[in-house]
């Protein structure tokens, strides 16, 4: 490609859109500008839709393959002039609750005015056939944002953000979105979804901002912290390696970064030290209160006086089964203390000791709430119980900036507490009532929680809270080659084949034998893959009658990679979902009516939270909003919120947690390496509930067996509990 011209101005209106990536808003447009006999071809980040008059800033310059195209460096989008460009600007679907046919009858109705009458006469537009009040309003609350949205596109254009991006901002900021980047743009990385370190420094840059200043400096130790807390669970740094950390991200010597942190240090507002490890002023607060909680409440007796000598027999006798000593110890433990953890693995008794519980305190009248972190695993708790069971999140009515509700119950029994991150316990905590007891039940050999902390080791590992860990297996007497394998898993030894535990290695598949013998771990990759995809849509569905849609889970240790989790959606959606009612393209991804999605964090607007799985089951180009089905109950998502979803025919481990399926497939490959660890596979194999297919190169799974996760999380709650 050859530049013709130099930089130059383009003005004119949008005739097609030839192009457009949706993940980006990098664009490709015909269109046509004044004097000029034939259309221009103008490329680069827009959202501007037919109709709609651009001005651009760029370059002419001439392509081998495409030919003479007007490369912008930003384009502003105005508003249309005459019924025409007014028709096909609102009905492009772009301003939700307008679509093609709305557009169309406005357009009828008022013409050339339609725009004035939106602006000045809202009134007006209930006398259109099909707008009633409820639809006016959301018509004229989409037009005033757009038009609010565009007041602001240049400034932001010019600093390399998508419209999508700049949505998002004039949502958080609004009138005072300019001011606020121009003010201090690292507030965007901290505030602002979807919106990274490395993008509001690259604004930083553009405004001028010197590399080494505080403000620059301050933000890049917050965004590090912040960084280990969502990714890595630590809920500090240690300050050496905060500060060799610093150095390397902001490339500013360590002597500047230790001056710039020793202030923050002092005024103690969202750094501080303890024990020479850096946290977040309040994640360190919320342990504190955790750990001052918990012994609070270890030293109290229930409100509730049972005899467990009499009462667990009859239970028994009740529910026709007979529990061992251990399993007996774990309910009188849990009858007389305020606090108490029940932990186990698989088929290690814990639902029948907690039938037999549950049984005894309502025989004698104490009322029980049953939670867990996610819709899935409040689903299955209920399911094993027998009884209603609810998320944490609903039980305690928790929402961002809401405080927890209080709790009532006499005994708040919450299953899967491995998954309980700090900011949960904390809320947990805050909305027991004076009266309740806690009674947390959980495989602490699980991964920890995706949030910061790991609550439920930490209590366990701190000898000071009531602990029975269940370690007898009964379901590998029922033949479950499931809780079988992962006992063996956790022992550190290699998984064996049996009924309802599929094992495909170099040893029982030829295909991955063939790739193995090439020594080429990309085609090893590609052919789990191939294995993955024929396993999940033809031979388990023909063989064990599963639907792939909806009994096959596959789980992947991570997300790039042909086995990992973007690439292995892709290709089961393409198989699976070819050919959608509806659907749209978003972030690079292709929603359609009938996909399974995950939301991957947590909406308190819409009571999404981060692991809820559902399914699509209508795409409304005009509303703008994706409708899903979360465990039975209808959330409509916008589309700008859509990079929160992702497909869901295969997920990472850590998004598995709390749930189970019929038939998991778990890919293992040595291009995974650093994430081939003993609980994530442990994990991953006990949330099989009928089949679970292990499918890699026995370097990999062996690997995966042998290896403990090397680093313990940094957090602070166990020596709190201690102390």
């Amino acid at each position: 490609m050859t530049v013709e011209t130099a930089s130059s101005t383009l003005k004119g209106t949008v005739e097609r859109i030839v192009f457009r990536n949706e993940a980006t808003d990098w664009s490709v447009l015909r269109i046509r500008v004044p004097g000029m006999r034939d259309p221009q071809v103008i490329v680069g980040l827009t959202r501007a839709q037919p109709g709609q008059e651009v001005v651009a800033s760029g370059e002419w310059k001439n392509d081998a393959s495409y030919g003479r195209q007007f490369v912008a460096r930003w384009i502003t989008a105005t508003v249309p002039a005459g019924a025409a460009g007014i028709l096909a600007w609102l009905g492009s679907g772009d301003i939700p609750g307008i679509g093609p046919e709305t557009a169309r009858r406005l357009v009828d109705a008022f013409g050339d005015d339609t725009l004035r009458v939106l602006d000045e006469e809202p009134d007006r537009i209930l006398s259109v056939h099909g707008i009633g009040q409820d639809r006016q309003g959301r018509i004229l609350a989409a037009w005033r944002d757009q038009k609010a949205v565009a007041g602001i596109m240049t400034f932001l254009h010019a600093q390399k953000l998508s419209p999508a991006l700049c949505r998002r901002i004039h949502r958080q900021y609004g009138e005072r979105s300019i001011d606020v980047i121009q003010e201090n743009p690292y507030r965007l990385a901290l505030e602002v979804s979807g919106i990274g370190f490395r993008t509001a420094d690259g604004i930083g840059a553009r405004l001028g901002i010197p590399r080494e200043s505080a403000q620059r400096l301050r933000a890049g130790l917050l965004h590090l912290l912040q960084e280990a807390a969502q990714r890595e669970g630590h809920v500090g740094i240690p300050r050496g390696d905060l500060v060799a950390k610093a150095e390397e991200a902001l490339a500013v010597a360590p002597e500047r970064i230790e001056d710039v942190l020793g202030r923050e240090l002092a005024e103690s507002r969202l750094m501080v030290e303890r024990e020479g490890i850096v946290f977040l002023a309040r994640l360190a607060a919320i342990e504190e209160f955790i750990a001052a909680r918990l012994k609070e409440l270890s030293g109290r007796k229930p409100v509730f006086t049972i005899d467990p000598a009499q009462a667990i027999p009859v239970a028994e006798r009740e529910a026709r089964m007979t529990l061992t000593e251990r399993q007996r110890e774990a309910v009188a433990m849990a009858l007389s203390h305020r606090l108490f953890v029940l932990t186990g693995g698989p088929g290690c008794g814990k639902t029948s000791t907690l039938r037999v519980l549950l049984s005894v305190l309502e025989r004698h009248g104490v009322s029980v709430a049953l939670a867990a972190p996610t819709g899935k695993a409040a689903q299955r708790a209920a399911e094993a119980s027998g009884r209603e069971a609810s998320t944490i999140h609903r039980l305690f009515g928790l929402g961002l900036g809401r405080k927890p509700q209080t709790a009532r119950e006499d005994v708040i029994l919450i299953d899967e507490a491995s998954m309980i991150d700090v900011l949960l316990m904390r809320d947990i905590l805050k909305g027991l009532s004076a009266r309740s007891s806690l009674i947390l039940v959980g495989d602490a050999d699980q991964l920890p929680s995706v949030g910061p902390g790991q609550v439920l080791a930490d209590l366990i590992g701190s000898g000071h809270i009531p602990v029975v860990t269940l370690d007898r297996v009964f379901r590998q007497a029922d033949g479950s080659w499931i809780a079988h394998n992962a006992h063996r898993i956790r022992q550190g030894l290699f998984p064996q084949g049996g009924r309802d535990f599929l094992l495909l290695t170099e040893k029982t598949s030829a295909r991955i034998s063939e790739a193995v013998a090439a020594q080429e771990p990309s085609r090893v990759a590609e052919a789990i893959a191939d294995e993955v995809c024929r396993l999940a849509v033809e031979e388990l569905p023909r063989r064990h009658g599963f639907c792939p849609r909806g009994d096959i889970q596959v789980l992947s240790p991570m997300n790039r990679g042909a086995c990992g989790v973007q690439a292995l959606n892709e290709r089961l959606q393409t198989i699976i979902n070819p050919e959608p009612a509806a659907s749209v393209i978003r972030f690079g991804v292709r929603f359609g009516v009938g996909d399974k999605v995950i939301q991957t964090r947590n909406n308190y607007d819409l009571e999404v939270m981060n692991g809820d799985t559902g399914r699509i089951l209508d795409v409304d180009p005009e509303d703008q909003k994706v409708r899903v089905s979360f465990a039975g109950r209808m959330v409509a998502i916008p589309f700008d919120d859509l990079d929160d979803l992702r497909l869901a025919y295969c997920i990472t481990v850590h998004k598995s947690q709390g749930s189970q399926a019929p038939c998991v497939i778990i890919p293992a490959v040595t291009q995974h390496w650093l994430l081939l660890q003993r609980n994530l596979l442990y994990t991953a194999v006990t949330r099989a509930e009928r089949l679970a297919v292990v499918i890699g190169p026995s370097k990999a799974i062996a690997k995966a067996v042998r290896t403990v996760a090397a680093a313990r999380r940094v957090s602070r709650l166990r020596g709190l509990l201690e102390s």
